[in-house]
């Protein structure tokens, strides 16, 4: 399927300024905790993979405007690595 068939407006354009992805290993016991049922922690040698991703994006805006025109944002996603055995 082509780009303009997903479309169902104006794109959003923007351009990622700053992009830091930090890892980490921690204990699977303490993953869980944070977790909702039905999920476990993905266990790794004898630790669970947990992330956090910072970004800064600028220009946001849709693409019949201006980029000096568009928005900044900085925002913050975090993951942990997980298992399940049934749908969802």
């Amino acid at each position: 399927m082509s780009r303009q068939a997903c479309r169902s407006g104006p794109a959003v354009l923007g351009t990622i300024q700053d992009r830091l992805l930090v890892n980490a290993l921690v204990d699977p016991d303490e993953a869980a905790r944070f977790l909702p049922v039905g999920l476990r922690p993905h266990v790794t040698g004898d630790a669970t993979v947990i992330g956090c991703c910072l970004l800064t994006i600028e220009h946001i805006r849709p693409e019949v405007i201006p980029a000096a025109l568009g928005l900044s944002l900085s925002a913050a996603a975090h993951r942990i690595s997980v298992e399940w055995d049934d749908e969802l």
